[in-house]
């Protein structure tokens, strides 16, 4: 009997150090972004065998769409799209696809694809930071 006794009160305690725990969770506090990533960011942009390459990014931003500019191997690209809960998606003056999470502590990352003439498809990671 005091075995039963024990097991129901370690079940009991174990439920409610698992409602203490929930009770101070929401949705946003799980992944919380910013609502606006306008301003200038620095970034680095890296893939295997290449240098890694310190831009900058200028991002404009209203509701849910974005646009801007940043350097990539010295040259200046605009760009459009949108930015929904986190993510950035847009493509850019060269026809190149950004797809880019931000996180609540001014980080990003994310991708830059494309072709640059000749060259065959490229994908570069971005680190972005401000």
């Amino acid at each position: 009997m005091k075995r039963f006794q024990i097991a129901r009160g370690l079940v009991a305690l174990a439920c409610l150090v698992a409602a203490i725990g929930l009770a101070g969770c929401d949705d946003n506090s799980l992944y919380d972004v910013p609502e606006n990533i306008s301003g200038t960011w620095s970034c680095t942009f890296t893939r295997a065998g290449e240098a890694a390459l310190s831009e900058t990014w200028s991002i404009n931003q209203s509701g849910s769409t974005v646009s801007g500019s940043y350097t990539f191997k010295e040259e200046s690209y605009t760009f459009s799209g949108t930015y929904v809960d986190g993510r950035l998606s847009a493509v850019d003056s060269d026809n190149w696809t950004l797809s880019l999470e931000f996180e609540k502590d001014d980080k990003g990352n994310g991708t830059i694809a494309g072709n640059s003439g000749d060259e065959s498809y490229q994908v570069w990671n971005a680190d972005l930071w401000r």
